[in-house]
Parts: structure tokens; C-alpha cells; sequence
């Protein structure tokens, strides 16, 4: 397996030596940093009203091509609003160096393509998660996203290969990643693998993925996703993102309650996200999560059920600036059981070439 990276990792240094006497054409870098400011509010039971910063934090991405069949992306995390309590991740610094926990390196890509196909070599988004997984994580709410988006380190190194069909219309990967399962990215020998399938029509496009990570005991852990959205006008669309996660004892509390005796536990998620576009000032939204779990022959709803609502303000033409008032409840988060919160976000690019 380590071969097998190697020889994705040396594949676009040889590519790239190749093309050299490509043209110039499509090279670019845009270089964007985005600070992001929320406050809310949580009405906690025991607790009574506590506040917090939500998903305050400072992000940078410089995005480019060095001609029309190489490209690269590089996002970075530098500053965070939560902490974690183990590894303090409010400066994602201090988990440089582990697969299992996100630092402040989210992407270091590089892209080839050439025809219909293209080869990527570097740091990633693991291949799993509808459309929940589609938005930059400074475009998101994570008191608003699942289990999956809050705990899985997505962003794994490894390779990928990607063929889109001539219409344009469906893409086909596969990927090869380190595993989140294991502690560092290559000492602890455990890898991702994933299948993709993406489609964008007028009235209908999908995100259907599945990945199969291996774990520190050989117990492997399957995450399936089947992402589909439907737009039913330019205005009004509905994301109905369906999930799977099998073996649960092997994901390290990921959902507590379980044991190493509930080998045969799985999760089922439903997560439906209903928009509407009011012109080029703002938007809603409506989300709605649901989710069940199933041990053997028992099959019961469990704690991870959220709700609630996004509104979206862009006074500026460019909608470079964001500012959003989100509401609601959930029942998995001890810290947000009922929410609301008051935000912006800024997007400043600075065009480097």
C-alpha cells in the first residue's frame, strides 16, 4: 500500500516535468482570507443561559493553475473558536502530525488532467458525505451538521483519480487515503479507500459515496452517503442527504452507548436541508436531521436529531460578505440543546497572477 502511494505521489512530478512546454493558458493564483465572527446563545437546562463563539474562525485558500492541465489548491485553518478538550484545537497547530484529529492543513492538493481524466496527489477531503460535505467549513453552522461532519478528520493524504463521462453530466473516483482511524497519517499503516459518483443535472444532481476505512484492531469501519438534491426552480431547492455507518463500537465513541460487544451496531441518518433564494440579497433555510440505530435485532431512534433555521443576508453585490442568523435545537449537543446565533464572514481575494 505504501508503494501505491509512492507511486501517486512521484506520478505528477513526472507529469509535471512533461508539461512544461504547455502554454500559459489558465495560469492563475487567487489567494482569499476569510474571518469569520459568530456569537449565540444556548438556553442549557442545568446550566441555564450560556454564550459562546461559535464557529468563529480565520481561514485562508489560495487556489490557482500553473497552465490548463495542472492546478492546486492550499486551505488552511489557522484560527478557531472551539476548542477541543484534549488537544486544544482553538490553534489547530498542536495536532500537526496526527490522521485522526484536523489541523490547520485541510487542503495541499495538486491536480493533473488530461482528456477526460484527473489524477490528484496530496491532502484531501476523504470521499464520503453527501452534500453536507460540499460547502467550505466556513460557509457552514456546525451546530447544524451531523455527528459525521463534527467528528470524522476528513481531510486525509493520499491519492485520487477522477473520470468525467464527455457530457460533463457524471464524474467517477476513486481515492486512496490515509485512515482517521489511526494516529498518524503513515506510521500507523491504516488507509482509506473510496468510490464517488457525482451528477449535476437541471433539476436533479447526487453525491453518492462509499469508503471503507481501516481501524486499529483490522475491524474495518463502512461509511456509505447518498447525497441527492432537487431543484425545483432557480429559487427553491431540497438536499436529502442519506448515510450509513456500520461497526460503530470501532469509531472511538463516535456514538456513545455502545460497546465492544455491539459489533453488529449501525447508523442510519436522514438529513434534509429546504432553501429558498430571495434574489440576490438573501436566502433560508429549514434543516431537519433524523437518525436510528440498529444493534442485532433492536432498532431504536437515537440521540442525534437536530433542527432548525439559516437566514442569509449579502449586502454587498459581490456577496463576498455573509451575515446569518441561525436557530434551533439539538438533542446530540449537551453545549447547544436550543440555539440561536448572530454572525458574518468575509471573503477578501486578492488576486495574486
Amino acid at each position: 500500500m505504501k508503494k501505491l502511494l509512492l507511486v501517486l505521489a512521484v506520478l505528477p512530478l513526472c507529469l509535471l516535468a512533461h508539461s512544461q512546454e504547455a502554454d500559459e493558458l489558465g495560469n492563475y493564483a487567487e489567494f482569499t482570507i476569510t474571518p469569520r465572527l459568530d456569537f449565540g446563545a444556548n438556553a442549557i437546562p442545568q446550566d441555564g443561559l450560556t454564550y459562546d463563539l461559535g464557529n468563529t474562525s480565520l481561514y485562508s485558500l489560495l487556489e490557482g493553475s500553473f497552465s490548463e492541465n495542472f492546478s492546486f489548491t492550499v486551505a488552511n485553518h489557522w484560527f478557531s473558536g472551539s476548542a477541543d478538550e484534549d488537544y486544544g484545537l482553538a490553534w489547530p497547530y498542536k495536532a500537526l502530525g496526527r490522521s485522526d484529529y484536523t489541523n490547520f492543513i485541510d487542503y495541499l492538493l495538486l491536480d493533473y488532467s488530461f482528456g477526460n481524466f484527473t489524477i490528484s496527489i496530496g491532502k484531501d477531503m476523504i470521499l464520503t458525505g453527501g452534500f453536507e460535505y460540499d460547502d467550505w467549513d466556513w460557509e457552514v453552522h456546525p451546530v447544524l451538521c451531523t455527528q459525521l461532519w463534527n467528528n470524522l478528520a476528513c481531510y486525509q493524504w493520499g491519492g485520487k483519480i477522477a473520470y468525467t463521462l464527455p457530457s460533463e453530466a457524471d464524474t467517477f473516483s476513486f481515492q486512496m487515503t490515509t485512515s482517521p482511524l489511526g494516529e498518524h497519517p503513515f506510521s500507523s499503516a491504516l488507509y482509506a479507500y473510496s468510490l464517488q459518483w457525482r451528477s449535476e443535472r437541471d433539476l436533479y444532481s447526487s453525491i453518492w459515496s462509499t469508503s471503507y476505512l481501516q481501524s486499529v484492531d483490522s475491524r474495518p469501519v463502512w461509511i456509505s452517503s447518498f447525497g441527492n438534491r432537487f431543484d425545483f426552480t432557480e429559487n427553491i431547492s431540497w438536499v436529502v442527504d442519506l448515510n450509513w455507518i456500520a461497526d460503530l463500537d470501532n469509531w472511538f465513541g463516535f456514538y456513545e452507548g455502545f460497546t465492544a460487544s455491539d459489533t453488529d451496531a449501525h447508523n442510519f441518518g436522514l438529513n434534509q436541508t429546504l432553501t429558498y433564494v430571495l434574489g440576490d440579497k438573501f436566502d433560508v433555510s429549514a434543516k431537519l436531521n433524523l437518525s436510528w440505530l440498529v444493534a442485532g435485532d433492536n432498532i431504536s431512534w437515537n440521540d442525534e436529531a437536530f433542527g432548525g433555521v439559516v437566514l442569509n443576508w449579502y449586502p454587498l453585490e459581490d456577496q463576498d460578505l455573509r451575515v446569518h442568523f441561525i436557530a434551533g435545537a439539538n438533542r446530540y449537543d449537551e453545549d447547544h440543546p436550543v440555539f440561536v446565533g448572530l454572525g458574518a464572514r468575509y471573503n477578501i481575494p486578492i488576486t495574486l497572477w
